[in-house]
């Protein structure tokens, strides 16, 4: 890479942990924001800069006055990477006031922006889905109002459509239902989502929509009897007609290689 530019990862949870570490390792200076004190300090010893950042979900927040000295700082940031997690169940306008002031808190500069948004935005269709299957009114509601204030006040904004997250502590077995064995996983290592950023980072692309999502999908008793050691029953193979989101975009357009393509093997 030609510069090391600065990061910005607003949501330091699981995965914001993990990319804060990958790129960290590469050299990158890390900025974070964390919702706890006992947060915050965490990552601030592991050598981030970090600052304690509330969105508020009831009211639209005046950022400039209630977080103005992390809000200078990612001002002038190079890159910001978006990981709040998304709920679909949540009240749409409470969800989306948070991510209004995510924004505000934004401003308008021009960034190499990241939107962590999920595949669970589709519906539950048994097809092969892709970027272009659905329309935006068969989207699901909730999450696509999130991508939509976005597109519509960053429209050079990139957003990575994930699947389930996974590798490391994370392991399918540990969630697993019977009465769903021959569902196909949809899953993503952690990894995997690190690299596909640091790729995008690396071509300075915007205005991308994305899937990813392993490029293999075992049925849930296949990645369950793979992890537990316990054998399969040969009727958990047989995969029915099932959901299955496709990265083919993804992996097309960037010439990418899955390092964790089968997400039995997820560790």
């Amino acid at each position: 890479m030609k510069d090391l530019k600065k990061i910005g990862i607003i949501g330091s949870g699981w995965l914001g942990h993990k990319l804060a570490g990958h790129f960290a390792a590469l050299g990158f200076p890390i900025y974070t924001t964390n919702t706890s004190a006992e947060k915050t300090e965490g990552m601030r010893k592991e050598g981030f800069t970090s600052f304690m950042v509330n969105f508020p979900e009831d009211r639209l927040q005046d950022c400039e006055t209630e977080n103005k000295l992390a809000q200078t700082t990612f001002d002038k940031l190079d890159i910001i990477i978006i990981c709040i997690n998304m709920s679909k169940t949540k009240e749409v306008q409470l969800q989306t006031k948070l991510f209004q002031n995510v924004l505000s808190f934004l401003g308008k500069k021009n960034k190499q922006l990241f939107l962590m948004s999920s595949i669970g935005i589709y519906p539950q269709s048994k097809q092969v889905i892709d970027e272009h299957t659905f329309s935006p009114e068969q989207l699901h509601t909730s999450l696509y109002k999130i991508e939509e204030v976005f597109l519509k006040n960053m429209p050079s904004i990139n957003i990575l459509r994930l699947g389930g997250l996974m590798g490391d502590n994370r392991m399918f077995y540990k969630y697993y239902r019977k009465e769903s064995s021959n569902e196909a996983v949809n899953h993503i290592h952690y990894e995997d989502i690190c690299r596909v950023i640091e790729k995008m980072i690396r071509l300075e692309l915007k205005d991308k929509i994305y899937n990813v999502v392993a490029p293999l999908h075992p049925t849930k008793g296949e990645v369950y009897a793979y992890q537990t050691k316990t054998g399969i029953d040969a009727s958990l193979v047989i995969q029915e007609e099932n959901r299955t989101i496709s990265s083919d975009k993804m992996i097309r357009e960037l010439g990418y290689a899955f390092v964790f393509p089968d997400p039995k093997t997820f560790v």
